[in-house]
C-alpha cells in the first residue's frame, strides 16, 4: 500500500508541477495522499529527512521509503513503486502464497 504526504512551507503554498504530477497520479491510482505544512516538532520524518520544501514523503506499507523534493523526480519514483507492487518479486509472491495456503499463515507476516 502506497501513501504520499506532501509537505509544504505553509498550507496555502501551491505545489510545483512535479509535485502536482504525483498528486494527480495518486488521485488516478487511488493512492492515499495528504498535503500538510512542515512541522519538525510534531513529525520526526520532517525533522530528519526534509532538506528543502516542498517535499513528499513516500510510504510503502506504513514505512517511510523515500523523502524527495521536486528536483529528485518523485513522479518516476512513485511509478517504479507502483510497477513493483504490480509485479512483486518471486520471493514476495512465495511468501504471499504461504500466508494464504498453509497452516503457518498465522505465523508469517508479509
Amino acid at each position: 500500500m502506497l501513501r504520499c504526504i506532501f509537505v509544504t512551507g505553509n498550507p496555502h503554498d501551491i505545489l510545483p508541477s512535479s509535485m502536482l504530477q504525483v498528486k494527480d497520479l495518486c488521485m488516478e491510482q487511488g493512492i492515499e495522499y495528504d498535503i500538510r505544512p512542515y512541522n519538525a516538532n510534531k513529525y520526526s520524518h520532517d525533522k530528519y529527512n526534509i532538506e528543502t520544501l516542498p517535499s513528499v514523503h513516500i510510504y510503502v506499507n506504513k514505512a517511510l521509503t523515500d523523502t524527495l523534493d521536486e528536483d529528485q523526480q518523485p513522479y518516476k519514483r512513485v511509478i517504479s513503486l507502483l510497477q513493483n507492487k504490480e509485479n512483486p518479486s518471486p520471493f514476495l509472491r512465495f511468501l504471499s502464497f504461504l500466508k494464504k495456503k498453509t497452516r503457518y499463515s498465522n505465523v508469517i507476516r508479509v
